[in-house]
């Protein structure tokens, strides 16, 4: 174990039962996990199979068919586009699993692909459970028992470039009907409220008033007074913020990946400290259901984008700006 203390580093065989809860508890807000070649070989199955065609591979009907959504995007599953303002700005794939008398379940119960029901293999499903169970043991602070809790897997990808992902969210927005339009201007501005208009209820005013002639110039003035003062809100230059700082649902977010232009970002002693996230590493953050059901402190953090001085020639590529994100919930 080493590292800084704000985020500590674990080898794969060190990721016994308690050790996260310890970390955690003693101000640690991220954990960074070396894992072996297990889970190399899940990340290979899961996002470098080229037999399975990933959301961002296929046309807009073909998602819509493995779409099993809802308004809240945290109980969507299935494929999805979720493209709003400063909330979020991807296409993911979304999956599931639950564990009784010994079987594995998954919903949905498989995706289509060419008119055929794909379902992952039992054997895929067991590693991805098995994977998740071992970092909730961890999780787990030793004097509890561990809590009842479901897998999620998350495949996602974001763009390239910011005009990219504006383009996508101007789509997602014309495509409304006018009161639509309307609720989606409300919400992106409501996701730029700042200091004291950020709080419920507040953000509402404050995202009708940005909307209104004769209100929105004071409004926008005193949120940009607001913004200056916060170290939470403060973009360096050059970055373009994706999802706006917040702490995951989860009990834990565990976040490996293929970034490019891409950065997740955790709050630390009044500053930003980027997660060195890649395909051979794990990053964990506990979210709100470990505050609530471990005692432990759940993490903010945000998603930004860096543009390059140069794109990337593989930015077509598959795995270009893609994370596997495994959780427990």
């Amino acid at each position: 174990m080493g590292g800084c203390v704000a985020i500590i580093e674990f080898a794969w065989n060190e990721l016994k039962p308690g050790v996260l809860a310890d970390a955690f508890t003693q101000g640690a807000v991220a954990a960074m996990i070396a894992p072996d070649d297990t889970f190399r070989d899940l990340w290979d199955r899961l996002m470098a199979d080229q037999r399975e065609k990933l959301p961002w591979e296929v046309t807009l009907a073909e998602i819509a068919h493995n779409h099993h959504g809802s308004g809240e995007i945290t109980d969507s599953l299935g494929d999805v586009i979720y493209f709003r303002p400063s909330l979020h700005g991807h296409i993911a794939r979304k999956f599931e699993i639950t564990q009784g008398s010994g079987q594995f379940a998954m919903r949905p119960g498989g995706f289509v692909q060419d008119g055929i029901l794909v379902t992952p293999s039992v054997e895929l499903l067991a590693d991805c459970w098995a994977l998740v169970a071992r970092i909730m043991a961890a999780m787990t602070p030793d004097d509890m028992a561990p809590p009842f809790w479901r897998v999620s897997v998350q495949r996602l990808k974001y763009q390239c470039s910011v005009a990219a992902l504006d383009g996508l969210t101007a789509l997602v927005g014309n495509s409304l009907g006018r009161w639509g339009q309307l609720g989606f201007a409300i919400d992106a501005a409501r996701a730029r409220a700042m200091g004291p208009f950020s709080a419920k209820g507040l953000c509402d005013v404050f995202g009708l008033m940005s909307l209104l002639p004769l209100a929105s110039w004071p409004a926008k003035w005193a949120n940009a007074r607001f913004a200056d003062r916060s170290r939470v809100n403060r973009l360096e230059a050059g970055e373009h913020l994706i999802e706006k700082p917040h702490y995951d649902t989860r009990y834990f977010s565990a976040i490996s990946g293929s970034r490019d232009t891409i950065c997740t970002q955790v709050f630390v002693d009044g500053g930003w400290v980027n997660l060195p996230i890649a395909r051979d590493s794990l990053a964990i953050i506990p979210g709100k259901l470990a505050r609530r059901e471990l005692g432990l402190p759940a993490t903010m953090h945000r998603v930004i984008h860096r543009e390059p001085t140069d794109p990337p020639f593989w930015q077509n590529a598959r795995d270009f700006n893609t994370t596997l994100l495994f959780g427990a919930k």
